[in-house]
């Protein structure tokens, strides 16, 4: 078969994405393909009886998926292209360009697609995105064996029990601490009294020595006791509700099954050809660390070693004075499944991998600092086991007592793609056009209109009150006309003379009738000569 370059992790999971979005489009099954097509439930049906069906194709979000049949000898079946099992009678179709179906040109390799130049690189990239997962051999050798996916890496995913839960197990190995119970109180120090000028604090006794007279017994002297000493009775431990630990361990299980997780957490996982990882049972064989090493290699996971080597520096706390001296990033978790396998020996001392049985499983490996998207190597018989470990979606554990697998909330969590679902929107009411404009609200004591409209008297009441106004005016003018004397412009020429004449008279009547004008000064001021 024509060989090519493998897909960077940036392609895999942007063909991944497409994939996802493919099975969303095609998630109802109950909606009308094309006639000449068959609908989801009926394929989803023959899936379940393994049946192989020529042509078959599947309708979805930009047109027809061809799903075409493998021969024997290719090792690519229809199974591999749909995902059965998922809640309700759905059918995932994980494909995106396969293009017309025909075989590339070369000969025919056992275990490898030879149906078109794309679908070979998609379904080695199409990771946690199908059912079934590839076993890598650990030799370098063609892959042609498969298992399926076990669904507790299908479980709903919850980083904040997983970081509480991470939390509360770390405190569980540490060690008691305190200060003497002595600490601060080996003196005979006793107070001086007042009347010496100085504190009340117990001073040490004696002389000769500087120490003499020093205080003591208190937190703000020097040679004293701390505040509030420390005690080994401390509630040093944590219990944890052992459904939330679980809960923890199947949701950092599932992140590990998620490439743009486990490339998050830091791990160099660009070379690696499937995520979740699984090797064939010939590498829990493995004696010796050379042999591990080499197996770590070929499958592309070597890189996230060498990151771990690299990072090996030393601590900067006083940790380093306590034979914690040196610190480095992790690597692969290597996950058993066969008790007392010979691997353990063998990558034990690898940098930065450790090694875990899967009846085993501790959080504080499946996410270090409660951070999910641990790498995780799978060996066969492990990965197969984890279904009898953690249950299924149909039958709870057979190992752990009474435990199912939590279940999400949402069987898709694609909230809008069901909002705008034919079969969702052909059921809902119309969206409401009316437009509520928001009216200015005016105040009636200040405004005549609006006050017309709570009290239509306003307006009667009114209309009485300017009247009343315009009456009151015009009785004031009269009265006040009334009041005034004429003015000039308002007497006639005659008048003003007679006037004049009259007040001429009556003035030097005045004068001459006063009994003043012997007064010299009096008669001056009065303008009248004697």
């Amino acid at each position: 078969m024509h060989s090519k370059a493998p897909l960077s992790m940036t392609h895999q999971l942007s063909i991944t994405s497409k994939a996802l979005f493919l099975a969303n489009a095609s998630r109802f099954a109950d909606r009308p393909m094309v006639s000449q097509f068959i609908t989801a439930k009926e394929l989803a049906l023959e899936v379940e009886r393994g049946l192989d069906r020529e042509g078959a194709k599947v309708f979805g979000a930009i047109g027809p998926i061809p799903i075409v049949k493998a021969h024997a000898d290719s090792g690519l079946h229809h199974r591999d292209l749909l995902t059965k099992g998922i809640l309700g009678s759905k059918v995932v179709a994980h494909m995106s360009s396969i293009g017309d179906g025909r075989s590339s040109q070369g000969s025919h390799v056992a275990g490898q697609t030879l149906l078109g130049s794309n679908i070979s690189q998609f379904c080695a990239a199409a990771m946690a995105a199908r059912p079934l997962v590839t076993v890598q051999s650990a030799d370098g050798d063609a892959m042609t064996e498969s298992t399926t996916l076990p669904d507790v890496l299908k479980a709903p995913i919850r980083p904040d029990i997983v970081n509480f839960v991470h939390a509360n197990m770390a405190k569980n190995k540490r060690q008691p601490y305190a200060v003497s119970k002595k600490a601060g109180h080996q003196t005979s120090a006793e107070s001086w009294g007042t009347g010496r000028a100085v504190s009340r604090i117990p001073r040490v006794p004696g002389g000769g020595t500087h120490r003499a007279g020093q205080g003591a017994f208190g937190n703000m002297c020097r040679g004293g006791r701390m505040f509030a000493p420390t005690k080994i009775w401390r509630k040093w431990h944590r219990k944890i509700n052992l459904n939330q630990k679980r809960y923890a361990v199947v949701s950092a299980l599932a992140a590990s099954a998620i490439p743009s997780l486990v490339l998050a957490r830091g791990h160099r996982i660009e070379q690696v050809p499937e995520v979740p990882l699984v090797l064939d049972n010939s590498v829990e064989s493995l004696e010796k660390t050379s042999s591990a090493v080499k197996v770590l290699k070929k499958i592309g996971a070597y890189e996230d070693v060498e990151k771990a080597i690299a990072s090996r520096n030393i601590r900067a706390g006083k940790g380093k004075m306590r034979n914690r001296r040196y610190v480095s990033r992790r690597g692969p978790l290597i996950v058993y499944g066969t008790e007392g396998a010979k691997l353990v020996k063998a990558f034990r001392n690898v940098p930065g991998v450790e090694v875990a049985s899967v009846d085993r499983l501790n959080l504080l490996q499946l996410a270090p600092g409660g951070h999910l998207g641990r790498f995780i190597i799978w060996t066969k018989c492990a990965f197969e086991k984890l279904d009898q470990v953690f249950g299924s979606a149909d039958e709870k554990s057979k190992v752990k007592k009474n435990y199912a697998l939590p279940r999400p909330l949402m069987a898709n969590s694609d909230l809008s793609r069901i909002i705008n679902s034919d079969e969702i929107q052909c059921v809902v009411r119309p969206t409401k056009k009316e437009v509520k404009r928001r009216v200015l609200k005016k105040n009636p004591l200040k405004n005549l209109g609006s006050l017309v409209k709570l009290n239509p008297y306003a307006k009667t009441a009114r209309r009485m009150e300017l009247l009343a106004e315009v009456q009151r005016a015009k009785a004031r003018q009269e009265k006040l006309a009334a009041k005034r004397k004429p003015t000039a412009a308002q007497v006639e020429g005659a008048d003003k003379e007679a006037i004049k004449k009259a007040g001429d008279a009556w003035y030097k009547t005045m004068i001459s009738d006063s009994d003043y004008t012997e007064f010299e000064n009096f008669s001056k001021w009065l303008g009248v000569s004697q």
